[in-house]
């Protein structure tokens, strides 16, 4: 058995050869190694770091997007760009369905 070891932005990881081994490549691996390493410079302990990303990916996700704009073909293309971009239900509105705090 080969032991593969690497030196990433975060530290060492260790493992097997033949293994998936983060290269750095994907942008979601760039962008969590860019998390870590700012928090590690604002001084933000791992654990804590840790649970809070917890904390957000326990977080439910919305259950739709309400659109509110009072023009109508806007609202149009915009929905139509919306439904293609998300998984969740898009609805529209105009000014009329919201209560004026919201508005202000």
């Amino acid at each position: 058995m080969r032991i593969a070891l690497a030196v990433l932005g975060l530290g060492t990881w260790l493992g097997c050869a033949g293994q998936s081994q983060l290269s750095g490549a994907d942008p979601l691996d760039r962008l969590i190694v860019s998390l870590f390493q700012t928090a590690r410079k604002l001084g933000v302990p791992f654990a804590a770091a840790r649970e809070r990303i917890r904390q957000w990916m326990d977080l439910n996700p919305p259950d739709h997007f309400l659109l509110v704009e009072p023009d109508e073909e806007l609202a149009a293309i915009v929905i139509f760009e919306l439904r293609q971009a998300l998984t969740a239900p898009v609805k529209c509105c105009g000014f009329t369905c919201c209560p004026p705090k919201i508005l202000s």
